[in-house]
C-alpha cells in the first residue's frame, strides 16, 4: 500500500518505449516507487506529451499545464528559441499564468509529501507553486549539471562570440546555484556531479543514485556480428549531432581504411533523417535505423559500442548500457565521465586518430577484449540493479523511515 503521495515535475511524461534516455529514467523512476507511493507527473502541454498519454496505461497519474492558445503558435516557438538560448533555466512564457489559473495544481501540490523535479531546469517552477509547497520536503533530479555544459561550450567557441558565451555561462551558474540552494535533497547520477553539485550549493543535501538500467535479456547470450558498430543517440540534441558529425568525418573514414568491410550503425530516434541529411562520400559502411522501440536487437549484434561525445555533461546512459551488455565500448573521457575508470573501456580517447586506432583493434581482434567487457559488465550490474536504485530514492524521498 502506498504510504506518501510524490508529486513530479518533468520535462516529459515518461512512457514505455520514449525515445531518449532522460525520459527512460522518469520511467524507472517511477515505476521503482510505484507501490510506496501515489505518483502524478506534471508536464508542460505538447503533441509529445499528449502523444505519451495516448499510448497506453501509465504506471502514474498525467497532468498537463496549458498555454491555451499561445502554444504551438510561430511566435510563441520563436520567443522560447530565443530564450534558450540568451536566458537558459527560465520558464517558457505563459507557464506562471497556468500555474496561478490551475486549481487541479494546487490540489495536487497541497495533497503530495514530497515534490520532484525532474532535469534542474523544472526547478524554476518551484518559486511559482501555491505557497503550500514550501512546506513540502523538495528534490531535484540533476540529470546533468548545466554550469559544466556551459563551460564545455565556452571553451570550444571562437574569440568573436566568447562574451556572448561567458555571459550566458555566468548567468547560468549564478542560476543554477539559487535552484540547488532552494531545495532539501539534490540527486546525480555519479560521484563527479555530485562534486560540482556541492561547489554550487555547498550547504544541500546531496544523493548519488545509479540509473537502473539493467534488464535480465542481458543475461543471455549474444551473438555479435563481426565489424558492426553502434552509436546510440536520440540525433535532435545538439550534442549527439556533434558526436555524430565527428564520428561520420574524421572517425569512420579511417576505419575502414583498415577494415573495410566495417559496418557502423546510427541507432535512435532521427538517425534515419540525420544519415539522409550527411554528404554521401560520408556515409560509406553506414546505415540507420530511425526510432526504434526496443533496441536489444541492436545491443546483441554489436561487436563494438562507441561513445563519441564531446559536448554536454552528466551520465551517458548510452555508456551504461552498453557495460551491461557485455559490448566493449570506446569512449571519449566526456563519454566516460562518471562511469568506471579507464580499465572498464577497450578504448578511452579525445584524439580522433587514437580513438579510430582503439576501434579498429576491437574489431580485428575481438576476443582480446572480450574479458574487458565482461569486467565491465559484472561492474556495471553491481551498481545497477533495481533494489539498490528504490532504496536510493526512497532515502532522497522519506529520510526518516526505514
Amino acid at each position: 500500500m502506498a504510504s506518501y503521495n510524490l508529486l513530479v515535475f518533468s520535462l516529459c511524461l515518461p512512457f514505455e518505449g520514449i525515445d531518449h534516455a532522460g525520459g527512460e529514467y522518469v520511467l524507472r523512476s517511477v515505476r521503482a516507487v510505484a507501490s510506496d507511493a501515489n505518483v502524478s507527473v506534471v508536464s508542460i502541454d505538447s503533441p509529445r506529451n499528449r502523444h505519451a498519454i495516448s499510448v497506453g496505461e501509465l504506471d502514474y497519474e498525467p497532468f498537463l499545464l496549458g498555454f491555451g492558445r499561445l502554444f504551438g503558435s510561430y511566435l510563441f516557438r520563436l520567443v522560447r528559441k530565443v530564450q534558450n538560448r540568451v536566458a537558459p533555466l527560465t520558464l517558457p512564457v505563459g507557464i506562471r499564468a497556468s500555474i496561478k489559473k490551475s486549481d487541479a495544481l494546487k490540489a495536487l501540490v497541497a495533497a503530495a509529501d514530497v515534490i520532484e523535479f525532474q532535469w534542474v531546469e523544472m526547478a524554476c517552477i518551484r518559486r511559482h507553486l501555491p505557497s503550500s509547497a514550501h512546506q513540502k520536503r523538495t528534490v531535484v533530479v540533476a540529470h546533468d549539471v548545466l554550469t559544466q555544459r556551459y563551460a564545455r561550450k565556452l571553451a570550444a567557441v571562437s574569440i568573436v562570440s566568447r562574451p556572448f558565451h561567458l555571459a550566458r555561462y555566468k548567468f547560468v551558474k549564478s542560476r543554477e546555484s539559487r535552484l540547488l540552494r532552494g531545495v532539501d535533497v539534490v540527486m546525480t547520477f555519479s560521484d563527479k556531479d555530485a562534486a560540482l553539485v556541492r561547489e554550487l550549493a555547498p550547504d544541500r543535501t546531496v544523493s548519488v543514485v545509479f540509473p537502473p538500467l539493467y534488464e535480465p535479456g542481458m543475461d543471455a547470450p549474444r551473438r555479435a556480428t563481426p565489424g558492426r558498430a553502434i552509436f546510440v543517440a536520440t540525433f535532435v540534441r545538439h550534442e549527439n549531432i556533434d558526436a555524430a558529425d565527428w564520428l561520420l568525418a574524421r572517425i569512420w573514414p579511417l576505419v575502414l581504411q583498415d577494415v573495410p568491410d566495417a559496418e557502423l550503425v546510427l541507432v535512435g530516434a532521427g538517425s534515419d533523417r540525420y544519415l539522409n541529411n550527411t554528404a554521401t562520400h560520408l556515409r560509406k559502411g553506414v546505415s540507420a535505423t530511425g526510432y526504434l522501440r526496443h533496441l536489444d536487437a541492436q545491443y546483441r549484434s554489436a561487436s563494438v559500442a562507441l561513445v563519441p561525445m564531446r559536448l554536454g555533461a552528466g551520465v551517458k546512459f548510452k555508456t551504461l548500457t552498453a557495460m551491461l551488455w557485455g559490448i566493449p565500448v570506446v569512449a571519449t573521457p566526456v563519454g566516460a565521465e562518471g562511469i568506471g575508470s579507464e580499465v572498464l573501456y577497450a578504448g578511452l580517447k579525445s584524439d580522433q586518430d587514437e580513438f579510430a586506432r582503439a576501434v579498429k583493434d576491437v574489431l580485428i581482434t575481438p576476443r582480446e577484449y572480450e574479458r574487458k567487457a565482461e569486467s565491465a559488465q559484472a561492474w556495471a550490474r553491481r551498481l545497477a540493479g533495481p533494489e539498490r536504485f528504490r532504496a536510493s530514492i526512497l532515502a532522497a524521498h522519506c529520510p526518516d523511515v526505514d
